[in-house]
């Protein structure tokens, strides 16, 4: 084997690129391998052989023994990863993208490999961020869910624990790895005039990196002056490449759901609450499976005449103020469910809440029998749930 094929071999074997490129990276970098396979790398390579570089010194420091000839020839192309890294495509605020879609793709597979690189790479940028994520890693691994004190010294430190978190505003927050996975916020009672501002702090908070991969937002109770349409359209304005499941409502409390075409915006999107005084008007293409309605009878008519092609779980909840219109009530209801099966094609799970009570039970026993007088979903699985009886029933 000739020095110029085994150069070629090299630079194959630790970027995994076609002998084509390795051989115009060679003449780029005048031959020097080691040079050539940092022009060929991947983030991805990057990000996936530095993490097991850290396991093998892991078991190097149980088994002794020195580096191997792969680890040394790998850890020599690695040298530069960051530089690469940042020339790729930069994210928001300046994080490289490579890094995003990594992290994501880790988050999704429930690994925690490339978190442990990227807490490297923010320490050696002197992130704060950094020494989070591994010390939420460590405390992930013992069990240990509540917020130490030195997380939330981390956590101030790097500017995640905003306006948000001061105590102002009721938020809920679940954190993974120096990420925000689930947040959960409402405005209190006595608050309608602070409206504004409380948006504009959830504003702030969500395009910190900390939210770069939240997975669940959930919004209560908002007061009269505000819309759920302006918290989706403050959802869609980041990159949430992960935010699978939107809430917006409060149990026994309507307020206006406005308009709703940002969710366009978010393409991961799978789980939709509603629970509000009216249905918006025009929806995009959304993806949704799973979807909860909690309208007025207007609002739910209109709902279920939307074309919901995916949606294979639906949960309606019938609010009080309909329930008090009685036999009414049954009667313009029954109409919202005739078009059932054109609507939601793909339609398996169905579950009935109407509330406690015996208004409540009646509505749901005489749309189960409308439903099942159509026999247009035969493959329907029905649940009718009341606040002291739950029965389901194949139809």
């Amino acid at each position: 084997m000739s020095e110029q094929q085994r150069k070629i071999r090299f630079v194959r074997r630790l970027t995994e690129a076609p002998m084509r490129a390795c051989i115009e990276a060679l003449e780029q970098t005048g031959g020097d391998e080691i040079e050539a396979a940092k022009l060929l790398r991947t983030p991805e390579q990057n990000v996936r052989d530095r993490a097991w570089l850290r396991a093998r010194e892991v078991v190097r420091a149980v088994e002794g023994g020195p580096p191997s000839a792969s680890e040394l020839a790998l850890q020599e192309a690695l040298e530069g990863p960051l530089r690469l890294l940042l020339q790729v495509e930069p994210a928001r605020d300046g994080y490289p993208r490579a890094w995003t879609d990594a992290l994501a793709q880790a988050a999704l597979e429930g690994r925690s490999d490339a978190f442990l690189v990227f807490a490297d790479w923010l320490q050696e940028q002197g992130d704060p961020r950094g020494e989070l994520i591994v010390l939420q890693h460590h405390q992930e691994r013992r069990g240990q869910s509540e917020l130490s004190d030195e997380e939330r010294r981390l956590l101030g430190a790097s500017g995640a624990l905003g306006d948000l978190t001061s105590g102002r505003w009721s938020t809920t927050i679940e954190w993974h790895l120096g990420f925000v996975q689930s947040l959960h916020s409402v405005l209190d009672r006595g608050q309608e005039g602070w409206g504004q501002r409380w948006l504009a702090d959830l504003s702030r908070f969500l395009a910190h990196p900390s939210c770069l991969l939240l997975r669940s937002l959930s919004i209560g109770r908002i007061g009269k002056h505000l819309t759920y349409g302006q918290f989706a359209e403050l959802a869609a304005a980041q990159h949430l490449p992960l935010l699978d499941t939107l809430s917006f409502g409060a149990p026994r409390q309507r307020y206006r759901i406005g308009e709703l075409d940002p969710l366009g915006a978010l393409p991961a999107l799978r789980q939709l609450t509603l629970r509000g005084e009216d249905f918006p008007q025009h929806l995009p293409e959304l993806q949704i499976t799973d979807l909860t309605l909690c309208l007025n009878l207007a609002g739910l008519w209109h709902a279920l005449q939307t074309s919901w092609p995916q949606v294979q779980s639906l949960r309606i909840e019938i609010p009080s103020r309909v329930r008090a219109l009685g036999e009414e009530a049954i009667d313009r209801s029954l109409t919202c469910f005739q078009q059932l099966a054109t609507a939601l094609p793909a339609l398996r799970r169905l579950e009935l809440d109407g509330g406690s009570g015996p208004m409540g039970r009646t509505f749901e026993e005489a749309v189960a029998r409308s439903i099942k007088q159509a026999g247009s979903t035969p493959h329907l699985e029905l649940v009718l749930v009341s606040s002291r009886e739950r029965r389901m029933s194949k139809t």
